[in-house]
């Protein structure tokens, strides 16, 4: 096959869709668990910006993020990207912002998100982004930044693991009346509800309020008695 190929480019390789027929190779090779490494550097080498090499950009993107090596990800992505392809620009988009928040490159995914040059994406797309963007700012340390971006009118959408971190956020900027509501929409996670509740407690009784606090901590014992919190509120 690499013969054929060989022969391939040295008598066409002026000639349209060559480098599909080395695509469909590398595909073959693929499917059949063989190495087809040749033949994708060697699209990536000498017909770098055809749409065939610029759709690999994005599948070798998506094949790095499952092996879980999320620099050379983000680097297809990227390729991608900055073609002028928009068959999977969404995807590819939210999955290099996904790759550099993994390898915890926070600031970047700030940094690309808050660029001026919007791309074009669903709702649903933005709302993601936008939890991404929220989750680089908790893990710098700016929770007022959380807190201003993360929206009270949209916590029933939240996953639970971001109710938290707004919840968290809402304690560390002194908005307790924030945090209290965002806690009744954690009730269906027991470990979450009664740490939601633990911490706003805490929150109580650092300011001296023992009877709220008290409330708070009396609820983990009534309500999530089968909690890890159960004796830590006993305690309070």
């Amino acid at each position: 096959a690499r013969r054929f190929t060989n022969i391939l480019i040295r008598q066409y390789a002026k000639h349209k869709d060559v480098e599909k027929i080395i695509y469909l190779l590398a595909l073959s090779l693929q499917k059949k668990n063989m190495n087809a490494q040749y033949y994708i550097n060697l699209l990536l080498k000498k017909y770098p910006d055809t749409k065939t090499t610029i759709t690999l950009y994005y599948k070798l993107g998506n094949t790095f993020f499952q092996r879980k090596i999320y620099n050379k990800a983000a680097q297809y992505y990227t390729k991608y990207i900055l073609s002028n392809d928009k068959s999977y620009y969404g995807e590819a988009y939210y999955n290099r912002l996904l790759a550099l928040f993994f390898e915890k490159k926070y600031e970047e995914v700030i940094q690309i998100i808050l660029e001026k040059q919007k791309p074009l994406l669903t709702i649903k797309q933005w709302q993601k982004v936008q939890l991404l963007l929220c989750r680089s700012y908790y893990n710098l340390g700016k929770y007022d930044k959380v807190f201003m971006y993360m929206d009270i009118n949209n916590v029933k959408k939240y996953p639970i693991d971001d109710l938290m971190i707004y919840l968290k956020s809402a304690l560390k900027v002194g908005d307790v009346q924030t945090a209290a509501e965002i806690s009744k929409f954690m009730t269906k996670n027991n470990l979450r509800y009664a740490e939601a509740l633990f911490l706003i407690g805490n929150f109580y009784l650092l300011k001296e309020n023992n009877d709220i606090a008290k409330g708070f901590y009396s609820r983990i014992i009534v309500e999530c008695p089968n909690s890890p919190y159960l004796d830590l509120a006993k305690i309070k």
